[in-house]
């Protein structure tokens, strides 16, 4: 097992009152950056369809989206996440509409080419440990989106207070990135330059650095995270 997965296994497996890093992991409530994004959908006509859900934890953006009539596929290494995840959409009788596999994010994914209408990576790549890991999971970003599809990716700025401090401190083998003390789970953080450069096979609809009040790390800081829509062009 790798160690990235490990920390994250151990991480899923506390109870909200007891989690190191980001407590809303329990949660489910869906980021407000999800909500704007389905705001973004629906003006362009997409209420359902298949959505893949990147790293999908214990389902609290998967649930939003089948609540709302999308089918959703989910991707998570975390078993005890996956089978939380089962287990509430069980619970609000979407298990048609939600379909759960334990498997890798930066390996080949187990779908067809042009499957997703759209796709979700909520601040899941900036936890690949390695860039060779994030090119793998980007062409397959690329290769399961249909043509016109719509991806919203959430990554974290290098402009980020509390990341700031981390990468001074405590840095990662690669540049921009970060080893939490607490835990040793190693973070990917972005310049614009990066992320743009990451994603230049799509065509960037939106893009902009959202700061708002978070917890992470028994800190209470101001965070900064890139809100980015992208596309396959047909």
């Amino acid at each position: 097992m790798r160690k990235q997965q490990k920390i994250w296994m151990d991480e899923w497996s506390r109870s909200a009152d007891k989690m190191k890093t980001v407590p809303s992991h329990s949660s489910e409530v869906p980021a407000k950056e999800v909500i704007d994004f389905y705001k973004f959908l629906k003006k362009k006509g997409v209420t359902n369809g298949r959505l893949l859900d990147l790293g999908s934890g214990k389902g609290r953006h998967a649930l939003f989206f089948a609540k709302r009539g999308f089918h959703v596929d989910c991707i998570d290494y975390i078993p005890f996440a996956n089978q939380t995840l089962i287990q509430r959409a069980h619970k609000y009788n979407l298990s048609k509409s939600i379909n759960v596999t334990l498997g890798e994010v930066d390996s080949k994914w187990p779908y067809p080419s042009n499957q997703f209408d759209v796709i979700l990576d909520s601040l899941t790549s900036v936890s690949i440990e390695i860039k060779a890991g994030r090119e793998a999971f980007i062409a397959e970003v690329f290769r399961t989106l249909k043509p016109n599809g719509y991806v919203l990716i959430r990554a974290v700025s290098t402009n980020d207070e509390w990341e700031k401090y981390l990468m001074e401190n405590h840095p990662g083998e690669e540049k921009n990135t970060s080893i939490w003390p607490d835990t040793g789970k190693v973070q990917k953080n972005f310049s614009e330059s990066e992320l743009k450069e990451w994603v230049s096979k799509f065509a960037i609809i939106e893009m902009k650095e959202i700061k708002k009040k978070a917890y992470k790390l028994g800190k209470n800081f101001t965070a900064t995270n890139f809100y980015l829509i992208i596309t396959k062009l047909s």
